[in-house]
């Protein structure tokens, strides 16, 4: 394999992701074919920096760069004793799904040298672990979130200012700041300050200070120690700084984060205000103590605390009152003023009521991200989603069902099978658009992304059947059933109509799962072809057939086993009596 993907690689090193397929003819390629482009697309849309699957036995199976460690052994290979083989070893044989392991940076020869970090994750097939999953981490993009995107002074820094991370072994997991921008002035700097030779040419070698320039000072001790504060003292650089340091809480590191700034920039602003002040504060002590000792006892006083009380009243202290033990117009002054703010808060308490039971009802009318933009007065909310999955279900029976039931109860039991089926959706993160009548319309994958999104609607469709089936059970209810069909691809959703308006979708899409619900047995899903084509290895279908679609012409369906023989044997009639031939 390493000399398939690696050796006879035409592309050069850095970017050997771009083979897809050997062209070896092995079982290893054809799925590498299949699934190396799924995986590439992840990695470089999140930007990280590679992906490793690694097997139970330490073999790395696949690595997103082909880089050198690809088909080697973290147990017994070159590569045993590197920080990519702590995490291996300490997610296998892990016993929750849900453990996570990170492991520091350190400098691996399968990346040049470059200083790597990785966070894992164990696989699990059912109950057992068949591998792990891993991540290298992006150095650049620990910098850009540590250096505000490498605007140190935009972020309030100012001039000298910088954040750096610092790990255990005292060397920094991040960028210095003097080193980006003024290298020269940098390495002077090391120099003046005592660092030897070596220390600084390792820092000249690796081009950055990750992995390579120490910090041994003070608060980095201090925040080791589980400490957090600020102090005066020299960085890791030698020169004077106010800085403030605290440790850096992430489970499976221990590092130390440390704000610096050089004393003579951070204190400036001060220096300058006390200047300004000592100034001004001579002047107004004179001209104050001399008014004050006129005016205070009769006009000064009072006033002050009515402004005292205004000021508290406009910072939000609505409870502010003012309280004048003289028996004049000042009296009668506070006492309008407290009137005044108790005024206020009742109707500033009632009209957060009211805004608060706005927003709720809004939420229960549109998805939350519209709810957001309608509360941000924007009105014409219209957006394209280009990849979702659409369900429309219609209730059978239920007429006839409850015709005998008072219009209360008919009405309850309805609402109570649709309430059911609001809360799977939720668990199945699947969003109700609207019911209307016995139609239940929801969709997957358009303000919640999700890439199983036709899986996840395929789940929703068969709880529902089984929401249904437990229902008439538990109120001795029958004969009601459900006709479901499910379509993906693209929608166009937005808000209709206007002082009463409901948020919608259409396209063909839409046009298409409302198609297969008229076609449908009860009780059986229908899904197109773009839904099939997603789930067919997780699920078993029944079909090819034809039904007609949204346009008028026919299209291809399959129903979905979902566990009910009946439905089952439904969908086995509706196959065998429009089949598709296979050519065509």
């Amino acid at each position: 394999m390493q000399y398939q993907y690696l050796a006879n690689n035409p592309n050069p090193f850095g970017e050997k992701f771009k083979l897809a397929d050997a062209g070896d003819g092995s079982g290893y390629s054809t799925v590498h074919a299949r699934f190396h482009p799924i995986l590439t697309k992840f990695v470089l849309d999140f930007a990280y920096s590679n992906l490793f699957l690694i097997d139970n036995r330490g073999n790395v199976v696949y690595t997103c760069t082909k880089s050198p460690i690809f088909a080697t052994n973290l147990l017994t290979g070159p590569y045993a004793n590197t920080n990519v083989s702590d995490m291996f070893r300490g997610l296998l044989g892990a016993k929750d799904q849900d453990t996570v392991k990170i492991v520091d940076f350190r400098r691996i020869d399968s990346a040049l040298g470059a200083p790597v970090a990785l966070i894992g994750a164990p696989i699990f097939d059912g109950p057992n672990q068949i591998g792990v999953v891993a991540i290298q981490l992006p150095e650049e993009d620990i910098n850009r979130v540590v250096t505000g995107d490498f605007g140190w002074e935009r972020e309030g820094l100012g001039k000298t200012g910088e954040v750096v991370l610092v790990g255990s072994d005292s060397l920094l997991r991040s960028r210095s700041r003097l080193l980006h921008e003024d290298k020269a002035k940098y390495f002077a700097q090391l120099e003046a300050s005592g660092y030897s030779k070596a220390d600084i040419d390792q820092v000249r070698q690796a081009g950055t200070a990750l992995l390579a320039q120490y910090a041994r000072v003070k608060a980095v001790e201090n925040a080791f120690a589980g400490k957090q504060g600020a102090d005066i003292e020299n960085d890791y650089r030698g020169q004077l700084t106010l800085v403030s340091y605290a440790p850096l809480e992430i489970d499976g590191l221990r590092w130390a984060i440390v704000a610096y700034m050089e004393t003579s920039e951070a204190f400036e602003p001060l220096n300058q205000l006390t200047r300004t002040i000592l100034c001004w504060g001579v002047l107004i002590v004179l001209i104050v103590t001399l008014l004050a000792a006129i005016l205070a006892h009769y006009f000064v006083q009072p006033i002050y605390r009515l402004v005292e009380g205004v000021k508290q009243f406009k910072a939000g202290k609505t409870e502010a009152t003012v309280n004048f033990t003289s028996h004049d117009e000042y009296q009668d002054l506070g006492i309008a003023f407290n009137e005044m703010t108790q005024s206020i808060r009742k109707q500033s308490a009632e009209l957060k009521k009211h805004e608060q039971k706005n927003r709720e009802l809004l939420s229960n009318l549109v998805p939350p991200t519209v709810a957001i933009r309608l509360d941000r007065g924007e009105r014409d909310v219209a957006e394209r989603y280009p990849d979702v999955t659409v369900l429309v279900a219609r209730l059978t029976g239920f007429t006839e069902a409850t015709e005998s039931f008072p219009a209360e109860k008919a009405v309850g039991l309805l609402s109570d099978l649709i309430t059911s089926f609001d809360e799977a959706a939720q668990r199945y993160e699947v969003e109700k658009l609207k019911t209307s009548g016995y139609t239940y319309i929801a969709v997957c994958g358009m303000h919640q992304q999700h890439l199983d999104h036709s899986k996840r609607i395929a789940d929703f469709a068969r709880e529902i059947l089984r929401i249904l089936s437990h229902f008439m059970r538990e109120r001795s209810i029958a004969n009601l059933g459900l006709r479901i069909g499910l379509s993906a691809g693209p929608v166009i959703g937005g808000l209709v109509g206007g002082t009463r308006f409901s948020y919608d979708v259409f396209g063909e899409t839409v046009d298409m799962a409302r198609a297969m619900i008229a076609e449908s047995q009860v009780n059986t899903v229908l899904a197109s072809q773009s839904v099939y084509d997603s789930v067919q290895d997780l699920y078993d279908f029944y079909g090819p057939f034809r039904v007609p679609g949204g346009g008028g012409e026919e299209v291809i369906a399959w129903a979905l086993q979902h566990g009910s023989a009946g439905a089952v044997e439904a969908a086995r009639d509706a196959a065998a009596t429009a089949p598709v031939d296979p050519a065509g």
